[in-house]
Formats: structure tokens, C-alpha cells, sequence
């Protein structure tokens, strides 16, 4: 019964507006603060985006999440780009995965790296999303860039944006990247 556009309604997602993805806590090393640099970027340029955070903030592992989440939180208000970001917050798995599939885009930008042992990338892949994220620190033969994943250098926020609007202008290749990452996800 998953209905793709009631559930982007339910966000507020307009039709002529491409909704990106972040699965996972918040945390310096999973590139936060790029991804929000880049949403930046996009909303000055006028690409009609929106940005779904999807899962809890911080995990309870690490007291420092609570406080790199406070600086996201003022970071998201000093770029003014609060109208463009969504927190589902903590979800059941059912409604992560319609999360996940409601996204145009999945954008992962881990600080070292992408890996397979990443649970919100190996998430992204099963849910068949078309999937930025950025170069693996050692080579990864089963990530094929422009074939199952888009690949960005690590701490490039300008990068991230870029590759947002290639997907946007070439449908083709967004469509590419989505069966590839379902059949790797199969492999």
C-alpha cells in the first residue's frame, strides 16, 4: 500500500521539487556539515530541493553527538536553509524504508570515505536510491562510479552541489545509478 507521492505530500514535497536524502545520526565524520554547505548552495542557485534527515539526530554512544548536533542546528539557521530541511527523527524500520524510497537522491558524504561496511550506505543501495557519496580512502571495485554510485571528493561541499545538478539535468544517468545500486545491493 506505499503510495510514493502521498508520502512525499505528507513532507510537504511539491512535484517540481527533487527531495535528497541523508539516512543516519548526526556526527563530524559522516560529512554533515558538507551536505548542509551544499544544500546552501543549491538554495542560492534556486534548484527547488529539499533535504530529509532521515533517523534520530545522535545515538546514545557518544556524548558528543548531542553537541555536534547543536552546531548543525545553528549551522542550518545561520545558512537559511530551515525550510529546506526535514528531521523524521527516530522511525520504525518500515517507515525508514519509505523514507528512503521517497527520495530522488541519496547523498552520503562520509569525511573518510565511502565503505560498504557504512549501514546507511548499504540501506541506500537496498532501497535502490541514486546514491552521491564520497571516494572510498582505498579503492572499492564494486563502487563504479557513474554506474551504481556518483563518487565526490571527501570534505568538498561545492562537489556535493555539483553532482546534485548533474543528476538533476541528466535523468539518465540518475535512472542508471538506481539500478545499479539495486543490483549491486543483489550481489
Amino acid at each position: 500500500g506505499f503510495d510514493r507521492e502521498r508520502w512525499r505530500q505528507r513532507w510537504g514535497v511539491g512535484s517540481n521539487e527533487t527531495l535528497l536524502g541523508y539516512f543516519g545520526f548526526l556526527h563530524p565524520s559522516k560529512g554533515s556539515e558538507d551536505l548542509l554547505q551544499a544544500v546552501s548552495r543549491l538554495k542560492k542557485r534556486d534548484v527547488p530541493i529539499r533535504l530529509l534527515m532521515i533517523g534520530g539526530q545522535t545515538g546514545s554512544s557518544d556524548p558528543t553527538n548531542q553537541v555536534f548536533a547543536a552546531e548543525m542546528a545553528t549551522l542550518i539557521t545561520r545558512l537559511g536553509i530551515q525550510d529546506e530541511v526535514l528531521w523524521t527523527g527516530y522511525v520504525t524500520p518500515e517507515e525508514v524504508s519509505a523514507n528512503l524510497l521517497v527520495t530522488d537522491i541519496c547523498i552520503l558524504p562520509y569525511r573518510d570515505g565511502a565503505s560498504l561496511r557504512r549501514g546507511s550506505l548499504m540501506a541506500a543501495l537496498a532501497h535502490s536510491r541514486p546514491i552521491i557519496t564520497t571516494t572510498p580512502a582505498v579503492e572499492i571495485p564494486e563502487l563504479r562510479h557513474r554506474e551504481n554510485i556518483y563518487l565526490v571528493p571527501a570534505n568538498a561541499p561545492v562537489a556535493l552541489a555539483e553532482a546534485v545538478i548533474t543528476l538533476l539535468e541528466k535523468p539518465a544517468l540518475r535512472e542508471r545509478l538506481r539500478v545499479g545500486a539495486g543490483q549491486l545491493a543483489q550481489t
